[in-house]
């Protein structure tokens, strides 16, 4: 297929490619959609989880309020959704948080005292402390490297 679409975008033939990629595009998905499928299956059952984890702030979630919109005890969660997802679901909390927490650091001019209160911390100390934490170095350093490195690009 990619030799099908290097052809026809060689000869300028836009019809021919786009059907060259539409099949690749198929053939991809067909490989996908199995997993793809169970994937959904899979989270169908976590809608409580993810729903909740949406409508709080990052730091503010709780594996014990998670597993409370769950009916489930906070063991059997946390065993359920490591068996279900691959990783666990304090992995997968750690990864909300710096993702949401990366983002307002990269793309807002937010202070981090707004960035904290955002995330959910009443007190900027106990942000800078988790974000080192979890991501080795602090939210401002984080931004700088990461506000420079966007510059160069």
């Amino acid at each position: 297929l990619a030799a099908l679409i290097k052809h026809s975008i060689d000869l300028k033939n836009s019809i021919e490619a786009q059907c060259a990629i539409a099949a690749a595009i198929g053939a991809f998905a067909a490989e996908e959609i199995p997993r793809l499928l169970e994937s959904d299956a899979l989270s169908k059952g976590f809608k409580p989880l993810f729903d909740e984890a949406r409508q709080t702030p990052p730091a503010q979630l709780r594996v014990e309020s998670l597993a409370e919109a769950m009916d489930m005890t906070p063991s059997a969660l946390s065993r359920t959704f490591s068996a279900k997802f691959g990783t666990t679901l304090k992995n997968y909390l750690a990864g909300l948080y710096m993702k949401q927490a990366g983002e307002l650091l990269i793309y807002t001019r937010l202070s981090g005292r707004e960035i904290a209160e955002r995330l959910g911390h009443r007190d900027i100390h106990y942000f800078q402390h988790e974000f080192k934490r979890l991501s080795g170095m602090t939210p401002m350093a984080y931004r700088s490297m990461h506000q420079t490195g966007m510059q160069k690009e």
